[in-house]
């Protein structure tokens, strides 16, 4: 039977909105910044199409262009003490005086039972929440949902995220053929404890395919905080969506679902890729003044021209005036995509809490600008830290460590020849050290590398513009080029602009594989077994070479993990990442005596542990005992 606020509310919605308060957007414009477009299904936004009825909200308004058009309460207030309608709450000054929605044990529900069941049994997903939390108040132990579209009974298939009790945030899909809660037809993973009333930009994503696909799990930055493997069945039947619970949860209201605000809420019917995540993580940070740290200080410099591009550095530190060691952080993206915005969220979160400066730096990109010129960036980028980073944000510039990831961990490698005096030490992530190899100039057989199916002269058409120095300034789309030169195998040349066959010795001054002396900076080496982006024998062979010049080295093994360690244990990757830590740090202690104790004694550098699982394999110089 429909009750008497329900029809109320369906008289309301129908009528012309003069009993209706809605949020609009003149006051800010910079909130309408384009999102990625394909395959958005859902952009639920509280500074618009929020409708208000009695100073409750009724209605949230789809702003994507979708069937599915608007989440609404449908149960009054008063049916149950928890449940009801949400509230709105307008021109929070934490977020730039955006809006949010605030739940407490309050739902809206989509009533299409069927709009949501593709993404969890082939196309895959992407989401996106602006959100803080409050205290929970606890129905079912320690699932408080903010979204979900679980089928209400059977195997209760769908997808969901939410908090335990105690505010650790986690999310999970399920594919009916299982009913346990945490299995692995159910996987959850679990990220960090969120802080009461402080705003986070949360995300997931799952990958598309009816196997084993990976499902992620990101916090603040684009490496993911958390993945696992999870099997797709394709005759899932999941149900509504519903927004501040788990499902459309009829006969149990207000007892799964969480306390907490939403600003915004983001759903794609496809996994984005690496550079649309990217791209989408930084609109939300600068829209809504999302920092990882409320001490944090963030400033964007500069650090070279050429004609009337401007190559930039973010700087990263704590709001002082100490004089301070710094990492620098180099993106990856192919040496054609990404910027200085994706800066390793844990890196940066590890060493600024330790007291370091962290520069994440651009680069100019190919195949717009070629590899001399590139190089040249980086060289350019470490003198202008040594030369002006002590006045412009108070470094010690005898103290420099580099990380990066990918083509990231590539440059990171070469700054280890290239940049005088040499950095302190050097971490890649998945890097390599080799251009010229059949990895890379023969065509991949992997299917992460044939997604994109453009003719060559539309290829051609997204990287015809003026250089770039981060690929968000690119009209075009450098993953669909990367894709076709992975497809043929060109990469090295269209990169270069030089045959890797005929002219293979023109490389040579730009591989760092070829380029290890004895003055070789201490390098760490993180990698995956499984990686089909970048094989996990490019770091083998760069450890193979620190071995021959007694390079003080590591390498570290994670079985199983793909490209960016997606698929790994996610307990053995943040070991890796503590140990990352504890290799820069130590030498970092060891450069300068009269550093501050703070520094010197923040983390004394910890052993191997030999009791850790073998699955990742901690060493030094012997590359035998990395097998």
């Amino acid at each position: 039977m429909i009750s008497k606020y329900q029809i109320v509310l369906l008289t309301v919605l129908m009528m012309a909105p003069t009993n209706i308060a809605q949020v609009r957007s003149e006051s800010h414009p910079e909130a309408k910044a384009e999102v990625v477009q394909q395959g958005l299904i859902l952009d639920l936004d509280a500074d618009r199409g929020v409708k208000v009825l009695d100073g409750r909200v009724a209605s949230w308004t789809n702003q994507a262009d979708w069937k599915v058009k608007a989440f609404a309460a449908t149960r009054d207030a008063d049916h149950e003490k928890g449940s009801g309608r949400p509230t709105l709450k307008e021109k929070v000054a934490a977020i730039r005086g955006h809006s949010t929605v605030v739940f407490e044990r309050h739902e809206l529900i989509n009533g299409d039972e069927d709009a949501f069941d593709h993404l969890i049994t082939g196309s895959g997903y992407t989401w996106f929440a602006v959100m803080s939390v409050y205290p929970q108040v606890s129905g079912l132990k320690d699932v408080n949902s903010f979204f979900g579209n679980l089928k209400n009974g059977g195997n209760y298939e769908g997808f969901w995220a939410g908090l335990t009790d105690d505010n650790v945030l986690w999310m999970g899909s399920r594919n009916g053929i299982t009913f346990g809660r945490w299995d692995q037809n159910n996987p959850q993973l679990l990220g960090p404890k969120l802080v009461e009333n402080r705003y986070y930009i949360v995300a997931g994503r799952m990958g598309a395919g009816t196997g084993t696909v990976t499902i992620e799990l990101f916090v603040n930055e684009t490496r993911p905080v958390a993945s696992k493997p999870f099997p797709v069945n394709s005759r899932a039947n999941s149900s509504k969506m519903a927004i501040g619970q788990e499902r459309d949860a009829t006969n149990h209201p207000g007892h799964e679902s969480f306390d907490g605000e939403l600003a915004r809420f983001l759903m794609w019917d496809r996994p984005l890729s690496d550079g649309e995540l990217d791209k989408t993580m930084s609109l939300l940070k600068e829209t809504y003044g999302i920092r990882e740290s409320e001490a944090e200080s963030k400033q964007t410099y500069t650090y070279k021209r050429v004609g009337e591009l401007e190559v930039k550095a973010d700087v990263y530190r704590q709001g002082d005036q100490k004089i301070r060691p710094v990492i620098v952080w180099i993106h990856g993206g192919a040496l054609i995509m990404g910027g200085r915005e994706g800066v390793d969220g844990r890196v940066k979160k590890m060493f600024l809490d330790a007291g370091y400066v962290v520069v994440s730096i651009d680069y100019r990109l190919a195949p717009e600008t070629k590899l001399p010129a590139i190089i040249e960036d980086l060289e350019d980028a470490f003198k202008w830290i040594r030369e002006k980073g002590p006045e412009l944000f108070g470094i010690d510039s005898s103290r420099i460590a580099v990380l990066g990831g990918s083509a990231g961990g590539y440059l990171t490698l070469a700054t280890g020849y290239r940049v005088k005096p040499r950095p302190t030490a050097l971490v890649s992530f998945w890097g390599y050290g080799d251009l010229i190899g059949d990895w890379y100039s023969t065509p991949s057989p992997h299917p992460r590398h044939q997604k994109s199916k453009m003719s060559e002269d539309d290829v051609r058409k997204q990287i015809s513009g003026p250089p770039i120095a981060n690929s968000r300034d690119r009209n075009g789309d450098g993953g669909a080029f990367y894709q076709f030169c992975r497809q043929r195998g060109i990469w090295p040349s269209e990169v270069s602009g030089w045959d890797p066959r005929r002219e293979a010795k023109k490389f040579e001054p730009y591989m760092p594989l070829n380029n290890v002396t004895q003055e070789y900076p201490p390098t760490l080496l993180i990698h995956g077994t499984n990686d089909t982006d970048v094989p996990y024998e490019q770091s083998v062979m760069m450890a193979e070479q620190f071995r021959k010049h007694g390079i003080d080295h590591e390498l570290i093994t994670i079985e199983g993990a793909e490209h960016g360690l997606a698929g790994g244990d996610s307990e053995r990757i943040a070991r890796a990442y503590e140990r990352a830590f504890q290799f820069v740090h130590k030498r970092m202690a060891a450069s300068s005596p009269s550093q501050p104790a703070r520094l010197h004694n923040a983390l004394r550098e910890a052993p191997p542990d030999p009791n850790r699982a073998p699955s990742s394999q901690f060493f030094t110089g012997s590359l035998a005992s990395a097998r």
